[in-house]
């Protein structure tokens, strides 16, 4: 160890630990009586790495047995280790238990969140485990592990609360707009977004189970989340948006151009294109921001139009005798602010320009949204709720080839109007230091990255993810990246950033630096530490149970397979976008006889129509044809929908303390109500069986998924249910 050694450790070591808070002696002597009276005496956020008869990381020993009979085809081990990399070893456990297991042993909420946020997967050497270290820092706006947080509790201000690189004070005056301030707060424990309304509580069609009041997603605060959730994100899309030649995608991007652009365009582009075709985007950009002093604004769930399904047909669940009502979002007032500050005299006398906040105010809102502004502007929106985090270095282990076959697969089945679509796109592997694509032209591996991150899943690397999402979601810039790229300034849509986002005629916003900054160092160690955030594996009591083996059958049987893939993938390393580090050491694991792999991961990575559910744009009639395929002119009226990952899904409910949010029952001996997942771009669906039965659009309706879930028997919704929280 002291020669730094690790590979030979690897070779000869049974175990092996390495403590980040050190010794005692390593920390300054002024915290020694700290520490002690903290209690801070076992490893925690440590990193052990064990081998157990030649398996490397923490893969404990299981079955090889492959069943004749199973319809995966894959053996006990395939189906428990579901990514033969980057896994997180997990007991068999009920999560939610925390009374009848071994004494000392059972999982309490904190030390199953401890889980959560380390996956110890065993794939870092101590560098990179530091790296992710930092990340991890990073990413939760939180240095202190369990102790430190209880001890700061006790009023020990030697733990104080800091605020770092990927973070900022929410308070602090002249902020751009934003989302929110810290990452986890769309990201609870890693997990997804709390779908909460500007009130800040779930909307009544949630309420079923859930509680009215006011979301609380730490009734007892403790170190895994101190971040704040906020409203789900309003999305605005222009709906007569036409896309240059330098567009690598047709959604919605914000405008995020140089001063220098805007002065002497790119020769492929006029000047015009630089800005939106409506007032409203052209001060409020590609969203609206409630985080805003003066703004705000009311929504609420009602029944989807009939006009906007692709399968207008009841979706019943027959265990329940319950009939899912597919809901449409419906806008209530907004609140803007008369003093805005506006950029005049206006840049462009082509697009429409706010001269005055009355033009961007309430009625102006509305009459853009819905089709009766007097200049012919037209704006969709979508909400969106906080993905999910777990399986990013799962996602970027797939290969491009697969998903290149996943695409072909789908276009001969179901034709190429209706199969998924790749997002070709700008972007980085291995950071600014490796493979960059600055401009995307020819839609394919030659100049193209595939996009593989994000519910709009324009991001193609997690560095790039990372510097994307702190972008649009908190306006934090990525100079340094920037002019390492665009020295000169001139590019229509960069990966990184170097000025704040905002709605062009916005001046207040404009003329900001930003709310912070994040050097590629600080990109970097956040991917790092996103690829090591857990990918549980399944049990492998539960995958042998009938009833999970059965609800697979029936999976496959309607044709869920079909977009979220949970087939074998085997991982050819430099066909990936993970870091060098990690393609390098899968390279060693590449055999004629074995070879790296995934399984049961459940996506294809591909961009889908979901009928009702990606229609951003009102319409006072069907924009699809007879087969749900969208019309030419209404192109602009759909915003397609990555595949999310179904691995890990049974989890979300507790890391967003989703659990401890639900009614009472009328009676305390009652078993308590269930907990919602939050599913579905939006967080609308409950749980799985709910997202399912909400699925539409027309793969949807050539697959007649709907009439396949509504033709199962209650035993067969129970089996696919167990299926799903398997994964």
């Amino acid at each position: 160890m002291a020669g730094t050694n690790i590979a030979r450790l690897r070779q000869c070591g049974l175990n092996y630990e390495l403590h980040h808070n050190g010794y005692l002696e390593e920390w300054p002597e002024s915290f020694w009586p700290d520490i002690q009276r903290a209690g801070m005496l076992a490893n925690q956020y440590g990193r052990t790495s064990f081998l157990f008869a030649g398996v490397p990381g923490m893969q404990l020993p299981v079955s090889f047995y492959k069943d004749p009979s199973s319809v995966s085809g894959l053996s006990v081990y395939e189906q428990v280790y579901n990514a033969s990399i980057f896994s997180l070893y997990l007991p068999i456990a009920n999560e939610a238990d925390v009374k009848h297991a071994f004494h000392g042993r059972n999982y309490t909420d904190t030390e199953f969140y401890h889980t959560l946020l380390m996956s110890n997967h065993m794939e870092s050497d101590p560098l990179e485990f530091a790296n992710g270290i930092r990340g991890k820092v990073l990413w939760h706006d939180e240095y202190r592990t369990q102790k430190m947080y209880e001890a700061y509790a006790q009023g020990n201000q030697k733990f104080g609360t800091r605020t770092f690189a990927a973070a900022f004070d929410p308070e602090k005056k002249g902020l751009a707009p934003f989302h929110n301030n810290t990452c986890d707060g769309c990201h609870v424990r890693n997990g997804s977004g709390i779908p909460i309304n500007t009130a800040g509580k779930l909307d009544v069609a949630l309420q079923e189970f859930m509680t009215p009041e006011v979301y609380n997603p730490y009734p007892v605060k403790d170190y895994t989340f101190t971040g704040r959730i906020r409203p789900m994100k309003l999305v605005f899309f222009d709906l007569k948006r036409v896309a240059s030649p330098l567009d690598d995608s047709v959604y919605s991007e914000p405008l995020a151009f140089s001063a220098s652009l805007a002065a002497q365009p790119l020769s492929a582009i006029q000047a015009e294109d630089l800005y939106y075709n409506n007032e409203i985007m052209n001060f409020y950009g590609d969203s609206f921001h409630v985080t805003t002093p003066g703004y705000d604004y009311v929504w609420n769930y009602e029944p989807a139009n009939s006009n906007r399904m692709v399968v207008n047909t009841a979706r019943v669940n027959s265990e329940l005798n319950k009939t899912y009502q597919p809901q449409q979002v419906k806008l209530g007032t907004f609140q803007t602010s008369s003093s805005c500050q506006l950029v005049l005299p206006a840049p462009t006398s082509k697009k429409p320009w706010p001269k005055d906040c009355s033009d961007v105010n309430d009625a102006a809102i509305h009459e853009a949204i819905d089709g009766s502004a007097a200049d012919g502007s037209a704006v969709g929106f979508m909400l969106l709720n906080g993905k999910r985090l777990g399986n990013l270095s799962a996602i970027e282990a797939i290969p491009n080839a697969a998903i290149l076959d996943f695409h072909q697969s789908q276009t001969a089945a179901l034709g190429a109007a209706r199969a998924g679509e790749i997002l070709w796109n700008a972007g980085s592997r291995d950071g600014l230091d490796g493979k960059v694509h600055k401009v995307c032209q020819t839609k394919s591996l030659t100049d193209c990255y595939i996009g593989r991150f994000g519910w709009l899943g324009d991001r193609v690397s997690i560095e790039d993810q990372v510097a994307n999402a702190a972008f649009v979601e908190m306006n934090m810039t990525t100079r340094e990246g920037y002019q390492k790229l665009y020295p000169n300034g001139k590019v229509m849509f960069p990966i990184r950033y170097a000025y704040p986002d905002c709605g062009p005629a916005n001046k207040t916003c404009v003329e900001s630096e930003g709310n912070a900054d994040l050097s590629e160092q600080d990109i970097d160690r956040m991917a790092a530490y996103a690829r090591w955030v857990g990918n549980p594996t399944r049990s492998e009591f539960t995958v042998s149970l009938p009833e999970v083996i059965a609800g697979e059958e029936i999976f496959r049987r309607i044709q869920c397979n079909t977009c979220h893939v949970i087939n074998k993938i085997e991982i050819v390393p430099d066909d990936t976008m993970l870091s060098k580090d990690f393609r390098d050491r899968l390279a060693t694991r590449v055999a004629q006889s074995v070879r790296p792999f995934l399984s049961y991961i459940g996506t294809d990575l591909l961009m889908h129509d979901m009928g009702y559910l990606s229609q951003v744009g009102n319409a006072n009639r069907s924009i699809r044809d007879k087969d749900g395929v969208v019309l030419p002119e209404f192109a602009d009226y759909v915003q397609k929908i990555r595949t999310p990952a179904l691995k890990g899904l049974r989890f979300n409910r507790f890391v967003t303390d989703s659990h401890r949010n639900t009614k009472k029952p009328p009676n305390p001996n009652d078993p308590p109500n269930p907990a919602c997942d939050f599913l579905l771009h939006d967080g609308r669906a409950c749980d799985a069986i709910e997202a399912a039965f909400l699925h539409d659009g027309p793969a949807i309706k050539k697959l007649g998924v709907i009439e396949g879930l509504n033709g199962l028997t209650p035993r067969e919704i129970l089996e696919l249910r167990a299926f799903l929280y398997s994964l």
